[in-house]
């Protein structure tokens, strides 16, 4: 299951797999997702790319 953006009072937030709200970055109003790896030491990001 992946990331979900949704619209709390028309702030965005991304809803993680696991029920969680994380704010959005936005960078030129563009959203910037982050990429995560998930590994034996938990999560590490990998790198943030801006979705278009």
């Amino acid at each position: 299951m992946s990331k979900k953006l949704v619209y709390v009072n028309e702030v965005p937030f991304w809803i993680t797999p696991e029920g969680r709200l994380e704010a959005v970055e936005l960078h030129n109003g563009h959203v910037v997702e982050r990429i995560m790896l998930r590994t034996s030491r938990g999560l590490q990001v990998l790198r943030s790319t801006a979705s278009i």
